[in-house]
């Protein structure tokens, strides 16, 4: 498949103009291995070549992702709230005070990702492979998920969907060790 190459800079001037098709294309690896607190929020990557790893304050709200290949991402105080991640590649990715709440990663492979203060809220985790992730300080209130999840991640004072909260042994935590409002989601 011939995909037309593009720079991250003539995205986004096209961004700019008005366009938010961006599918198919391929960015260019002569491009630097980061993006830093732009706006694509609603734009449409499917089947899309990306080159860059690491996004810090990017807002990728109510963009669809799906299928996208990448190893290694991270993620950094972005928004991906209401994205389509779903069947994306994201092998060692690390989401790090992300705002995830209703994203779909349906069917997404996650193995070994770091998920670091995000907020999950209602997000789709059905089917996602999640082999050896961690999940440290997060907000899975009304996510759906798999019960693999239960068993192949990795969770420290998470809040689980059912509200519950998760220390490092994945055992609920009984008493009163902190409060749940000290986990404040504060980005976008």
């Amino acid at each position: 498949m011939f995909r037309r190459l593009i720079t991250i800079n003539e995205i986004l001037e096209l961004y700019a103009a008005g366009e938010r098709d961006f599918t198919g294309l391929a960015i260019s690896s002569l491009d630097p291995y980061y993006l830093s607190g732009v706006d694509l929020s609603g734009s449409d990557f499917r089947d899309t070549e990306f080159g860059i790893l690491d996004l810090y304050e990017v807002d990728l709200s109510r963009a669809n992702l799906s299928g996208l290949n990448i190893d290694r991402p991270w993620f950094v105080r972005s928004n991906l709230s209401g994205t389509n991640l779903s069947s994306t590649d994201f092998w060692r990715a690390t989401f790090e005070d992300t705002n995830l709440t209703l994203a779909n990663l349906s069917g997404a492979y996650l193995q070994e990702a770091h998920f670091d203060r995000v907020d999950l809220r209602g997000a789709d985790l059905i089917g996602a492979h999640l082999l050896d992730s961690q999940f440290w300080e997060n907000n899975l209130r009304g996510a759906t998920i798999d019960a693999d999840l239960w068993r192949s991640g990795r969770f420290r004072n998470t809040i689980m969907p059912d509200g519950s909260i998760k220390n490092p042994t994945g055992i609920p935590l009984t008493g009163f060790q902190f409060q749940v409002e000290q986990l404040t989601f504060p980005f976008f």
